[in-house]
This record gives structure tokens, sequence and C-alpha cells, in this order.
């Protein structure tokens, strides 16, 4: 028996599984973006400034989680749920966190076993508390 259908028929079907998520993901996204004004790195900065994050570290805050958006229109809000609406996981922070404050010109001491309850945590909170966990972590 010829298995060639069967192969075409799986990557035909992986292949609209993609688009169809896609779709999926930008339809979300849009919603989100049409039901909140559009945000810019000074709104940003302003709705941040009773953290005590330095500006860098905000801009920096922000251009990730721009990037992480699926589009770079994506208006980011203090308010914003790191998991609900980035999809950031505990791993990913804590992959990402040394970058984040190299980029910002900052250093930090190595994350310890202890981190991984705040990580977590972390993760599955807001915007504004992760600026404000970073804001306040020890500097070397």
């Amino acid at each position: 028996m010829n298995a060639w259908p069967f192969v075409m028929s799986g990557i035909v079907l992986f292949v609209g599984a993609i688009l169809v998520g896609n779709r999926l993901l930008l339809r979300r996204e849009r919603r989100l973006r049409e039901g909140r004004p559009q945000q810019t790195l000074a709104d940003f900065t302003v709705a941040l400034a009773e953290s005590g994050a330095s500006e860098p570290l905000l801009r920096t805050v922000y251009e990730y989680l721009r990037a992480r958006a699926f589009t770079r229109e994506f208006p980011i809000d203090p308010s914003d749920n790191l998991y609900g609406v980035f999809g950031l996981e505990q791993e990913e922070l804590g992959y990402d966190l040394p970058k984040i404050l190299e980029s910002a010109g900052l250093k930090w001491r190595e994350p310890s076993a202890d981190d991984e309850g705040v990580l977590e945590r972390l993760s599955s909170g807001t915007v504004r508390e992760f600026v404000l966990f970073l804001a306040r972590l020890p500097r070397e």
C-alpha cells in the first residue's frame, strides 16, 4: 500500500492547523488592542513612575513585551497579565531576566533556588508587579 497519500494528508493538516492557530492569535490580539487606548512608551513610563524603576529599565521591559506580543503595535498596559496576555511562563522569565537587566544596563546576582517561587508568582502576575520586582532587585 502506498503511504504517500497519508503523508500528504498529514502535511496538509499540519499546515492548516498552523494557519488556523495563527489566525486565532491575530484575532485575539486585535480584540485586545481595539479594547484599549494606544499606549506609547511615554504613557507606559508615566503609568509606572511610582514603581521606582529607572527609565532605561522601563524602556527595556516595554520593548521586551512589545517583542513578545504578536504584533509590534500592541499597546502594553501595566495591568496586563504576563502569562494571559504574553504567554510568559516561569522558565522563560528565568531565562530572559538576565538579558532584560543587561539591556537596561543593570547587573544582579545569579538566580537562586529561592527565586523559583518568585518567578512562578511573577509569571501569573501583572506587568506592574514585574516592573516592581525588577526595580527592587539588589544590585551588585
